[in-house]
């Protein structure tokens, strides 16, 4: 019997996110201004200008509203972004008997993982505990940092159950 529990977490919003959405306004006004003084002469050239700056301003903008979904099938943990709901990618999938430890990030044990590659998936939510995995991505050691609910830890902790730190 098949092993399956899943959760959808909203993304944190970045630095990056920000200068993107920021950028993009002053840039939609600037162009939105220069296709005023060309087509000045044809309003209908104009209108249909701005309409499309303006979408396209939509469009980058809704991209930076993601969310993360964690999928536990048996003791495999998929992670994929979701953007503006209307596109999904893959990041990662992993074994989660492979983790060398998973514990809060409030760990001492968490020191341990600075300066691995990293993976990050977590949630937006201020109250939502926050949790670190160590484990081996194709030779290379990785720290996932991530916010499952108990559901998806219990899961974790059914298939890694010494490796698995939680309160």
């Amino acid at each position: 019997m098949d092993a399956f529990c899943e959760q959808i977490v909203k993304a944190k919003r970045t630095v990056k996110d920000n200068l993107i959405v920021t950028a993009t306004v002053i840039a939609a006004l600037v162009l939105s201004f220069f296709a005023y003084l060309l087509g000045g002469l044809f309003i209908g050239i104009w209108v249909f200008m701005v309409i499309g700056i303006w979408y396209g301003a939509w469009y980058i903008i809704t991209n930076t509203v993601a969310e993360y979904e964690y999928i536990m099938t048996n003791s495999e943990l998929d992670i994929d972004i979701i953007r503006a709901k209307r596109s999904r990618k893959h990041m990662l999938s992993v074994d989660v008997k492979t983790f060398t430890v998973c514990a809060d990030v409030q760990s001492p044990l968490f020191h341990n993982a600075a300066g691995l590659k990293t993976v990050n998936a977590l949630s937006s939510d201020k109250d939502a505990k926050r949790y670190f995995a160590v484990f081996d991505d194709n030779g290379i050691k990785t720290c996932l940092i991530f916010s499952p609910n108990d559901s998806v830890l219990e899961a974790i902790k059914h298939h890694n159950p010494d490796k698995v730190i939680s309160d």
